[in-house]
């Protein structure tokens, strides 16, 4: 039974769509809620202001009744004191009257006394001449004694009147002394009141500078209350912009409910069918494992015919080429007989013609004696393998490969990976240098150079077999041959590579590129190549990079010590790799679309579910796509987050860095498999070709961000 990758909608009970009403009206709320508090706040705001301008006015009617106080209690004190000096002088003036009539009164008392008492005869004698003058003028005159009792009348009014006086004289003192006293006080009060008046004048001038104050700040909380209130009109204005939006929303909500409904109908009725047809399923799942074990033995049988097809294959493949090859050989002796007859003497053979090309031959191999050997299946392969390479050779390139060989006596080739080459170019990528590597050896071993392979890089200090003795002044002058012979990628219905189509003229331009290299005292050529090799890679060649590419000490412990911390084994778990190219690998980019995300996600859980019993390692060129499927957690699916980088492209890398990304090529090696996913139609050349040297299955999906 067929199984479908669509998934059925998920069903959502009443509880979650009460939590989604919830929300729902939570969120209005929390709008409506919003927007009354900011209308309170802007509401305080302007009646503090208010108040705060209420306060300073009042302060400043406060401020004027207070001077206007002063200025009347100053008038009233100084009109006090005038009214004060003028009574002063009056009591003043009268007591000087009363002194004068005190005085006036003594020197009537005096005369009146000395009327009494006469002092002399000539006062006796004037007072009996006056007496006889008043009995002769016939006047009624009265005796001495009448006269004496009228003077001491006199007197005594005289005294009374100054005792009177004397009295009038001690009140006015005590009213002068009262008033004295008033003064003393009035004056005293008058004091205390321009004291008082100078701190209310300070007070005036400090409320003064207050009401400035105030008066500023006033302006300034008037500015601010305008910004808030225009702040607020334009919250009210978002606010009635985010309710249209939340009318809009709940519309929508609704059909979107009306749709859930449908869909939730449409689930339950499924979920009917589902549960109708879970009887059949069981039966057919039943069957289905029937006929798997039947299926597996007969894959058995199938397995066993076909390694017994192979291996009839492979012997009579064996037997054909070692019939070519004795077919060879006996053409060969045959001509040399021939020779032999004609001239009587043997012709030495260096090379072997074929058709306008030669392939030149080991000086070690001698001939062949037909009676005692025959020739090797495995040399006929190989020869066969050297005809298909040269058969993509123009007529020209032929001629400068013997050139090379025959002319300019080159010995061997030497490609040589390191940072930058000649004319400021930089290197690629190591798988690519890798890949370049066995398209090296294969036109070494065809036409009989040697090969050597040197790495001049920082990472070489992870190798067992790095060199420390480079000549970089020579490698400094090394160029490049950037050329690739990729033609196209051929992809299956799933986008994985199958196939890939080379150019054949990249060889030619090859050999160009050699004939104008610079040749060195050794007879040797340094280059730089990323060509894809035409031919099958052999056991010989993997053996060699195997040997090349071998961990230093220090890179062996870290990669135990890796697996030991992962808890896994080699040969025990499946190697996952993602490039999502050198933007996310150099953090250019940082940011997935749901797309790629959803797609890579589902791609490993389908590669899970084939290997049920299988554990999973995850390597990536970047910690964003890790970060994304940790959150995942999906289950035997291991993930190491280390620092890595990009080998090529003139990329700065520090130590540990470089480590790490070799440790990820050497857990590469040590998986049983490996499934990358690339962003670029070529794959990734890291995992390819390391699974390309150690043997390991591998698949490239192309998925890109």
């Amino acid at each position: 039974m067929k199984t479908s990758n669509t998934r059925v909608k998920q069903y959502m009970s009443p509880y979650d769509q009460s939590r989604i009403d919830a929300a729902k009206k939570k969120s209005d709320l929390r709008v409506v809620s919003r927007a009354i508090a900011d209308k309170a706040r802007d509401d305080s705001i302007k009646a503090a202001s208010e108040y705060k301008k209420g306060l300073v006015d009042a302060e400043k009617s406060l401020m004027d009744l207070d001077k206007s106080l002063m200025d009347f209690e100053t008038s009233r004190l100084d009109a006090k004191k005038t009214q004060f000096d003028i009574e002063h002088m009056r009591l003043v003036t009268a007591k000087t009257q009363m002194d004068n009539e005190k005085i006036i009164l003594l020197i009537e008392y005096k005369r009146l006394v000395d009327i009494q008492e006469p002092q002399s005869h000539e006062y006796k004698a004037q007072s009996n001449a006056y007496k006889e003058q008043l009995f002769k003028e016939n006047s009624i005159i009265q005796s001495n004694e009448d006269t004496d009792t009228l003077i001491k009348s006199q007197i005594e009014n005289v005294k009374l009147r100054i005792a009177s006086k004397n009295a009038q004289i001690e009140t006015t003192t005590l009213r002068i002394a009262s008033e004295q006293a008033q003064f003393d006080t009035d004056r005293a009060n008058y004091v205390a009141a321009k004291v008082r008046l100078d701190y209310h004048k300070s007070r005036l001038e400090s409320a003064k500078s207050i009401l400035d104050t105030n008066k500023s700040l006033y302006e300034s909380e008037k500015a601010q209350f305008d910004t808030d209130n225009a702040n607020y009109l334009a919250d009210k204005a978002n606010y009635l912009a985010e309710k249209d939006i939340l009318d809009t929303n709940k519309s929508l909500f609704a059909s979107e409910k009306a749709q859930f409904d449908t869909d939730n109908a449409n689930y339950l009725a499924e979920k009917s069918i589902l549960d109708t047809n879970t009887t059949h399923v069981e039966y057919e799942k039943a069957q289905l494992e029937t006929n798997k074990s039947r299926f597996n033995a007969e894959k058995g049988r199938l397995d066993t015919n076909k390694s017994r097809f192979e291996s009839e294959k492979a012997t009579f493949y064996a037997d054909n080429a070692i019939y070519l090859a004795e077919k060879a050989i006996l053409d060969t002796n045959k001509s040399r007989l021939d020779a032999e007859i004609t001239n009587n003497k043997i012709v030495a053979t260096t090379n072997i013609s074929h058709e306008n090309y030669t392939i030149y031959s080991p000086t070690k191999m001698e001939r062949i004696d037909i009676e005692k050997t025959q020739a090797d299946a495995l040399v006929a392969v190989q020869r066969s393998q050297i005809i298909k390479m040269i058969q993509l050779l123009s007529v020209e390139t032929r001629k400068i490969v013997d050139e090379l060989y025959c002319n300019k006596s080159v010995i061997s080739i030497t490609n040589i990976y390191q940072k930058t080459y000649n004319n400021d170019k930089y290197a690629s990528g190591f798988g690519d240098f890798i890949r370049g590597c066995y398209f090296m050896l294969d036109f070494c071993e065809t036409f009989h150079f040697k090969p050597i392979i040197l790495i001049n890089h920082p990472l070489n200090e992870f190798l067992e077999n790095h060199s420390s003795t480079n000549n970089y002044n020579i490698l400094k002058k090394v160029s490049m041959f950037d050329d690739n012979n990729c033609n196209k990628h051929i992809l299956n219905n799933d986008n994985v590579i199958i196939n890939t189509i080379r150019k054949n003229e990249t060889i030619n331009r090859f050999i160009n590129y050699l004939d104008t290299s610079q040749i060195d005292n050794n007879n040797n050529i340094n280059i730089y190549n990323i060509v894809f090799p035409y031919l099958e890679v052999s056991f010989e060649h993997q053996k060699i990079m195997r040997n090349i590419l071998k961990p230093s000490q220090e890179m062996k412990e870290y990669i135990v010590y890796t697996l030991e911390n992962l808890e896994l084994t080699e040969k025990n778990y499946i190697i996952i790799h993602i490039r999502s190219g050198d933007n996310y690998l150099n953090c250019v980019d940082t940011q997935f679309n749901l797309t790629y995300l959803t797609d890579i996600t589902n791609s490993i859980i389908l590669l899970l579910d084939q290997h049920p019993n299988a554990y999973f390692l995850l390597i990536a060129d970047n910690k964003f796509i890790k970060l994304y499927l940790y959150s995942q957690k999906l289950y035997r699916l291991y993930i190491i987050f280390n620092e890595i980088g990009h080998f090529g492209e003139n990329t700065q890398l520090d130590r540990n860095q470089i480590k790490n990304t070799m440790l990820d090529f050497y857990l590469f090696a040590h998986s049983s498999i490996i499934y990358a996913f690339s962003a670029y139609d070529h794959g990734s050349g890291f995992s390819w070709w390391c699974a390309k040297t150690y043997g390991i299955p591998y698949s490239c999906k192309i998925i890109k961000p």
